[in-house]
This record gives C-alpha cells, structure tokens and sequence, in this order.
C-alpha cells in the first residue's frame, strides 16, 4: 500500500518556543523570519525578526514588555506538516532594533545556545594530572550541564589555563587532538570528530539540492605530520608522527586526497615544531589530529538545498548526481536554516577526504 503526501505536509513551518511556552498567536504573525546557524566547533546562533509597529494603533509592540527578555530560554523548531524538529535550545543574549526610513521598524531576537556561557570571563587555573575529557567534564559540570565525552585517554602530569575563558580553553585543547566542543539542549559534547559516521539524509543535485559550489584542492594534503619536541626528564627529542592508514575514515571514497597528491606531485611531509610536547603519546596523538584534520581540506563545499531540519552541524550528508567522482558522503562543518515569507532553505558548508 502507498502513501500519499498531502500538500499540508509540503508546507514549511516553524515554532519558536519562549521559556518552554509557544509565542502568543498575535507574535507569530508579526514574525518575519526565524534563521538558525549551527557550527561543528563554536555556540550555535539564532536571529528571529519580529515586526515592532503596530499598525492600527499607530504605536509600538512587544519592544517595552517582557516577551523576549534577555536570559530567557528560547528553542526554535521547523519542519513540515506536523513533523517539528527542534534546531536550537538556547538563550536570549542580544536585541537589535532597526529603525528603516520606508520599512516599519524590526526586532531582531538573537542568541546562543548555552555554550556562550563558557566565553564570558577569564581566569587563570592549573589542572594536574587530568585527560582533556576529565577537563571537559570539570567545566560542564560548573556550568550546571551535564557532560557526554569522549575519553581523550592521555593524562597530563600540567595543564595551565592562563588568562583565558573556559570556552576558548577548551577549544584550544580540542583542536590539539581533533576533538570537538558543542552544546546539544543542555548537554556538553567533547568529542572526537565524527566524519567517519554514515550519512543522515541524502540530498541530489537538481532535486533537493539547488546549488553547490565546491573546489578540490591538493595543497593541504601530505604523506607525513611530524610533531617534534623534547623530553626534558630523559633529554631525547620526541617525534609525534601521523602518516597515511591514519586516517578515521574514508567517508566511501576510493580515492584519499593525500594518495592523490602523492602520485601528482610526490611525497611530502609536515613538521610541527611550535607546540609545547613532553611525552611521545601526546605528540603521537597531535600528528594524527594534524593530519586528519589536513586530510578533510581536499575537497570543500558550500552549498544550498531545499529545507531540511535533518541537516545539522557535526553531522554526514550524502550529496548526489555530482558525477561519480564528487558524490559521495561530505561532513557537514556548518549549516544556516532561514525560514521566511519565500519559504524554508539550509544552506551548508561541508568538506571531504576523497572522491569516489
């Protein structure tokens, strides 16, 4: 037996909900657009304009009263028909007003999900004898999150926070280890990157995918990543090394970008040497995060499709009727849904290590 859609379930909606309630009727229909911004590393974004002049009673609405106060918890859903899913569950941090000179003036609700916390203040703090993870954990549980980390499994004898807020601490020992930082609802993530996961959706070119623009790139791609320090207890050097077989995964290609570039323009190799190392598991672990991390540059994309609440930051999308060579699964590094008076689209920025 088969199902037909209706045309109610084609129809693109949102929901946008204030401290766990929806808007008031009378604001939905004063809501010009509703965007949500999602980033695989960095605080998610939303921005709902509200149209602030009231018409008949010549004067302003919603502007002086408490309807968007700043800390309130705000999530935005959007989907089709019935079918809601939520993009964001923030906080509001920032009103801006425009005030046109032939456009009625606008209300622009802006804010983060609660990953903005770990950027205000800084401080300075040693840790000792703790994972990146452990670290991770410590800060979320400050913060009043709860935590879902990936074990990082090296243990630092020191680590200095110095002068720095929480986020950009934690973001600048992510990057070390191709680890990533997000906040999903009221959950910390610290996890490795996930490229290497199977795809949630699949968009085809001149279907639901509209448009895309993407570049191949070999400049990035070397055989070798060398991280160098030195063992000041034994006074040896200590050379990290990541190397081809490294790789998290292929993302279905059969072509590795790093093998491409080796057969056009020979064998090269990286060395890192600005890095403060002290243990050869450490230096091991940054030249394979290195690498990996090079090796996704060899193919980018930025690219616009009909909109689809299945397509989120830290998260695999297959793109098809590319050609047999550009199709094929694509990490998504970060997405932009707008829904307004023209209709809903994502567009999205995602990158690759091969070609199939």
């Amino acid at each position: 037996m088969t199902t037909q859609t209706t045309e109610q379930e084609l129809i693109p909606g949102w929901r946008v909900r204030v401290d766990g309630e929806d808007i008031p009727a009378e604001i939905v229909v004063n809501v010009l657009s509703v965007e949500v911004e999602q980033y695989v590393n960095g605080s998610d974004v939303f921005d709902i304009t509200v149209n602030i002049w009231d018409a008949g009673n010549q004067d302003y609405q919603y502007i002086d009263d408490e309807t968007f106060s700043e800390g309130s918890s705000l999530e935005v859903l959007v989907g089709y028909g019935e079918d809601f899913v939520s993009l964001i569950n923030g906080e509001i941090v920032a009103i801006e007003v425009e005030y046109g000179s032939d456009t009625a003036p606008t209300l622009h609700v802006q804010g983060y999900d609660k990953l903005h916390r770990f950027r205000r203040g800084r401080k300075t703090q040693t840790y000792t004898n703790i994972k990146d993870s452990e670290i991770a954990e410590q800060i979320a549980s400050a913060m009043q999150l709860q935590s879902s980390v990936d074990d990082s499994e090296i243990v630092y004898a020191h680590l200095f926070q110095y002068n720095q807020s929480d986020m950009d601490f934690l973001q600048e020992r992510a990057r070390r280890i191709n680890y990533e930082v997000d906040v999903v609802d009221n959950t910390l993530q610290f996890r490795k990157a996930a490229f290497s996961q199977s795809a949630v959706t699949t968009l085809s070119y001149r279907v639901d995918l509209k448009e895309l623009n993407l570049r191949l790139s070999t400049l990035s791609q070397v055989k070798k990543v060398l991280v160098k320090g030195w063992n000041i207890n034994s006074k040896e050097a200590i050379v990290g090394l990541g190397q081809s077989g490294d790789e998290l995964g292929v993302m279905g290609g059969a072509s590795l970008g790093v093998d491409v570039a080796g057969d056009a323009f020979g064998e090269y190799e990286e060395v890192i040497v600005d890095k403060p190392i002290y243990e050869q598991s450490e230096a091991d672990q940054i030249a394979k995060a290195i690498f990996n991390r090079m090796n996704l540059q060899y193919l980018k994309a930025e690219g616009e499709s009909i909109g689809n609440a299945s397509l989120k930051a830290g998260d695999v999308v297959e793109l098809g009727n590319l050609g047999q060579r550009m199709s094929g699964l694509y990490y998504l590094e970060k997405t932009h849904h707008i829904i307004d008076g023209d209709g809903y689209i994502t567009r999205f920025n995602c990158q690759r290590n091969s070609t199939s």
